[in-house]
């Protein structure tokens, strides 16, 4: 699996639940990495294994000096060292700011003393960027390690999740879009945080007397919870496995595809009376093991008097098709029966161990924020005018903050505007719902002017209560929001590297969270990168904030993996999220022009 993904299949995260990966990353751009430990403070990203003599957290890095090579630098079983505050602040960020503002030049050069350290050296933009300065802020998934979380920065990988090398890394990619790429990693893999979650963490504190001492009543729960919810985890995952099946498909909801026919009759076809009521969607093929379903029904029906350009006052959409057909249906109709003991046997051990982890995760996020310290402070520890004023010390809080005054400062020197958009994928979404909302709490001048959601596990309610504020709040932003074909959530498989069998449950990470691992009190509360929960909600969002809402669901099916996402993980793996031509909805009235937004499977 890719560490571009925001998710890890849990089944295999369980496999390998005690074995710590090791690597060795000889340059860590860290004017592109910001990187945090469990508890919400900067870590340093370049390495925790074989580190120059004198390295400490307040400097200098692990490998500042000499880049490690011939030998591991970095330890999946090892923390990596928290940097000071005052370091953070008055060095990292300084150096991270002064390549970002060499960057941002009209013409960037590298002379001696340069700030810009990466090596490779950080591309140029292109010559057309010279007018607004562009960063682009990225915030990967859950289930992320922190090795995997740097090599996303540095290397590409094949569909297979092997590692090669490339002559261009993707902070250069994104670079030479013209965006300074700055990528947020947090510890989000499993065994961090399930482990956390028995010896550690108790009703949102850290117990570390308590936690180790309960933690076999924690394994205990969990166990039990494995055997005496296995009958609720079998029925759910099964209705949900029956849902991609086409006898099966009056399990579905129909108003997802009802809002998506309005919203796409309104925006293509606002003349056509008759759009509404007479448009569908193509139905895949019935096969037993052959197709019986009418052409019509294969079809489905896009006819209608198409206006000479998109209407520019309702939602933009583009909502794909499912574009399976009976060879691709009736292999993994085969894979899933032959399976059928393993899912049974797996699906309850998910069930009942993806859950602290998922619980401990969302709690990384906020402390992203909000760290502990905060809240509990030793007397000698208090600051001198009181505990009243303490600043939100989260590693990102900081980070915002001191953005947005080094923005100001630079608009200040040379009247250039700036944009920052941000990308969130998966579980990404909760930390970047948050950047918003302090942004408009606390009245920081950050221009986030383009928000893109991929596959986004946060809950619509988040989604909803932090992006309509802040499109009240910034008139000139957009919302992206960017889905698997609901098929494609449905029935995502897990396979054994090459074997073509998928033992464990089906159904991507949002499929899991909703159907295993949240406790949704309801509709709002389930994952809003779903095409079945996010188009209902539609109606949530103001009208007149509409326009500058995006909706985009990619086609599902082998035939057009080459052009669509096909798994939850392919957002980062395979898709250019950099390339905002890629978020933008497919309206069928505009010639079909190839994007170059997928990288070859």
């Amino acid at each position: 699996m890719s560490p571009y993904h925001g998710s890890r299949p849990l089944a295999h995260s369980l496999a390998v639940l005690f074995l710590a990966g090791c690597a060795a990353i000889p340059g860590v751009p860290t004017q592109n990495i910001l990187m945090f430990s469990g508890d919400g403070r900067a870590v340093d990203p370049t390495g925790n294994a074989s580190c120059t003599e004198g390295a400490s957290g307040s400097g200098p890095l692990c490998h500042e000096a000499r880049p490690g090579r011939g030998t591991f630098t970095h330890v999946g079983a090892l923390d990596y060292t928290e940097l000071d505050d005052g370091y953070y602040t008055g060095a990292y960020l300084k150096s991270l700011f002064g390549c970002l503002h060499e960057y941002s030049r009209s013409s960037p050069t590298h002379p001696p003393g340069s700030p810009c350290k990466q090596e490779p050296r950080i591309a140029p933009p292109p010559e057309t960027s010279a007018g607004v300065k562009q960063l682009l802020i990225f915030i990967h998934g859950g289930l992320n390690t922190q090795i995997g979380s740097i090599q996303r920065v540095v290397e590409r990988e094949d569909r297979n999740g092997t590692a090669r090398g490339k002559d261009t890394p993707l902070y250069n990619e994104i670079a030479q879009a013209g965006y300074y790429p700055l990528f947020i990693n947090w510890r989000a893999s499993f065994t961090s945080n399930y482990v956390d979650g028995i010896t550690l963490i108790r009703q949102g504190e850290k117990q570390p007397w308590l936690g180790p001492v309960t933690a076999p009543a924690v394994v205990a729960v969990d166990i039990a919870r494995a055997i005496t919810r296995a009958p609720l985890v079998w029925a759910g995952q099964t209705i949900n496995d029956l849902k991609a099946t086409p006898g099966f498909s009056f399990l579905e909801s129909r108003d997802p595809d009802a809002v998506a026919a309005e919203l796409i009759c309104a925006y293509e076809f606002p003349r056509a009376e008759k759009c509404p009521t007479g448009f569908r969607f193509k139905k895949p093929p019935f096969c037993v093991p052959f197709n019986v379903r009418a052409k019509k029904d294969l079809d489905g029906n896009r006819d209608f008097d198409k206006s000479p350009t998109p209407n520019p006052d309702t939602v933009q959409i583009s909502v794909g098709e499912d574009r399976r057909g009976c060879p691709e249906m009736d292999v993994a109709f085969l894979a899933y029966l032959v399976t059928l003991p393993t899912r049974l046997l797996l699906e309850p051990a998910v069930d009942a161990l993806g859950t602290g982890a998922w619980e401990i995760m969302l709690r990384r996020t906020r402390l992203l924020f909000n760290r502990d310290d905060e809240f509990r402070h030793r007397p000698e520890d208090r600051p001198a005018d009181g505990l009243a004023t303490t600043p939100r010390n989260g590693g990102v809080s900081i980070l915002l903050r001191q953005l947005a005054r080094e923005i100001e400062s630079a608009k200040k020197a040379d009247g250039r505007d700036w944009e920052i958009t941000l990308v969130g994928h998966s579980m990404g979404s909760i930390i970047a719902n948050q950047i918003l909302r302090e942004t408009v709490q606390l009245q920081l001048q950050l221009p986030i002017k383009n928000i893109v959601y991929m596959a986004a596990a946060a809950s619509v309610r988040d989604v909803l209560d932090s992006i309509v504020p802040y499109l009240r709040e910034k008139t000139d932003a957009g919302f992206y929001n960017l889905m698997l074909h609901p098929i494609a959530d449905e029935r995502e498989i897990y396979t054994l590297g090459e074997i073509p069998v998928d033992p464990g449950p089906r159904g991507s990470l949002l499929v899991m969270i909703d159907t295993f691992l949240s406790k949704p009190f309801t509709y709002l509360d389930r994952t809003a990168g779903r095409y079945q929960n996010f188009l209902p909600a539609v109606h949530n969002i103001p009208r007149d904030l509409w326009p500058r809402v995006r909706i985009k669901t990619f086609s599902v099916g082998g035939e057009v993996r080459n052009e669509n996402p096909q798994r939850h993980g392919e957002f980062t793996s395979r898709f250019k999220f950099w390339i905002k031509e890629c978020w933008q909805p497919d309206s069928a009235m505009e010639p079909t022009a190839p994007r170059d937004c997928i990288y070859d499977p």
